[in-house]
C-alpha cells in the first residue's frame, strides 16, 4: 500500500507539473501575440507616416524624391502609460512660443503623474485656445534626457486623446518630431520648461538624418 501510494503522489505530482506548463504556455502565447500586434500597430503607423511623407503635397520634406526613412526606437509597451490624470482648475491662457517667435494661447488642462523605470515624473496637457470643444485631441510637448543625443534637442511632441470616460493613455511609442526638425521653414512650439522629464524616454521618434 505504501508502494502504491507513492505511485500515485508521484503521477499526482508529475500531472500537475505538465498542467502548469501547459498554461505557462498558453499564457505566454497570448501574451506574445498581444506585445505582435502591439508591435505590428506601431511599424504600420509608422509605416504610413513614411509613405504620407514621400508622396503627400503637405510633407515637410523638402526632398520627397530622395526622402527613404524616419528613425525609431523599437516599439516598446514598458513606454504605454496610464498616468494619473488632474485636471487644472486655473483655466487661464498660458503663451506657448515657436521656434520663429510665434506665440499662440493655450491652456493647461491636466497634470499627469506617472512612473517609468521606477522614474517618477509630472507633465502638463495642454489644449489649444483656437480648438473647439469636440475636438478631443490635447498637446503634450515634452523634453526628456535623449534630447540632443538620440533625438532631436528641441523636444519632441505627443498627441493624447482624451474622451469622457475613457481612461487617459500617454503612449511614448508615438512621440514624434516638430516639422521643423524637417524643414526650417516651419513654425513649431517650444515645449515650455515645465514639461521636462527628468528620465530617459528611449520610445518613438528619434533624431532625423537628413
Amino acid at each position: 500500500m505504501k508502494v502504491g501510494s507513492h505511485n500515485i503522489k508521484l503521477k499526482t505530482i508529475i500531472l500537475a507539473g505538465m498542467i502548469i506548463t501547459v498554461v505557462i504556455v498558453i499564457v505566454s502565447s497570448v501574451l506574445s501575440g498581444f506585445q505582435d500586434s502591439y508591435t505590428q500597430d506601431i511599424l504600420s503607423y509608422r509605416k504610413q507616416k513614411i509613405e504620407n511623407f514621400k508622396t503627400s503635397k503637405d510633407s515637410p520634406i523638402e526632398d520627397q524624391v530622395s526622402f527613404r526613412e524616419l528613425n525609431y526606437f523599437e516599439p516598446n509597451k514598458e513606454y504605454t502609460i496610464k498616468p494619473v490624470l488632474t485636471l487644472i482648475k486655473d483655466s487661464s491662457f498660458v503663451t506657448i512660443v515657436n521656434n520663429d517667435g510665434e506665440k499662440n494661447k493655450y491652456w493647461r488642462y491636466a497634470q499627469a503623474v506617472f512612473e517609468i523605470g521606477k522614474i517618477k515624473d509630472t507633465l502638463i496637457i495642454y489644449r489649444k485656445a483656437s480648438l473647439t470643444n469636440e475636438d478631443a485631441t490635447y498637446f503634450l510637448p515634452f523634453y526628456d534626457e535623449t534630447n540632443d543625443k538620440e533625438t532631436y534637442g528641441g523636444g519632441r511632441y505627443l498627441d493624447v486623446e482624451i474622451k469622457d470616460n475613457v481612461p487617459v493613455l500617454l503612449d511614448f511609442n508615438y512621440a514624434y518630431n516638430p516639422y521643423c526638425v524637417y524643414n526650417h521653414n516651419f513654425s513649431c512650439p517650444v515645449p515650455p520648461a515645465e514639461n521636462k522629464l527628468t528620465g530617459r524616454i528611449e520610445a518613438g521618434e528619434k533624431i532625423f538624418n537628413k
